[in-house]
C-alpha cells in the first residue's frame, strides 16, 4: 500500500535524502510512499523507453547509501529466469528511491521505508 505527497508536504528529512539520490527530473513531481521492511531491487534495462533505477539514501544524514545490485549472470537479456533480484532489508534510517524513466519521461519517484521510520517521520496513520 502507498499514499501520493506532494514533496513539499514531507518532513525536511527526507526530502532532503530524495534529493541527494533522485534526478532533478523527478524530484518536482508527486511522490509515491510505500511503507514496508523489505523492497526487491528489479533488474534494471532500457524496455521501449522506461528504465526503473534504484537509490538509496540516509535519511539522518542526506547522503547516498549502497544498495544490492541486481544482475544477471549469463548476459544482459538472456534468460529472464536467471536474474538475480535481491530483497534488500531496509534499515530504519534509510529510504530507498526507485526513479527512471517511463515511457521517455522521468518517472515518479517510488520512496520506500520502513514503518518505524515512517512512525518517527510522522507518516503513520494518516
Amino acid at each position: 500500500m502507498y499514499r501520493k505527497f506532494n514533496p513539499k508536504d514531507l518532513p525536511a528529512d527526507l526530502r532532503d535524502a530524495v534529493k541527494t539520490v533522485a534526478p532533478a527530473s523527478a524530484r518536482r513531481k508527486t511522490w509515491f510512499v510505500h511503507v514496508r521492511d523489505t523492497v526487491t531491487i528489479r533488474y534494471c534495462y532500457w524496455d521501449g523507453g522506461s528504465k526503473k533505477e534504484y537509490s538509496g539514501a540516509d535519511i539522518r544524514a542526506a547522503r547516498y547509501v549502497e544498495l544490492p545490485a541486481a544482475h544477471t549472470p549469463g548476459g544482459h537479456f538472456t534468460h529472464p529466469s536467471t536474474w538475480v533480484e535481491p530483497e534488500y532489508e531496509i534499515p530504519d534510517h534509510v529510504v530507498v528511491v526507485e526513479h527512471g524513466v517511463s515511457c521517455g519521461k522521468a518517472a515518479f519517484p517510488h520512496l520506500t521505508i520502513t514503518e518505524a521510520q515512517a512512525e518517527r517521520l510522522g507518516l503513520k496513520g494518516e
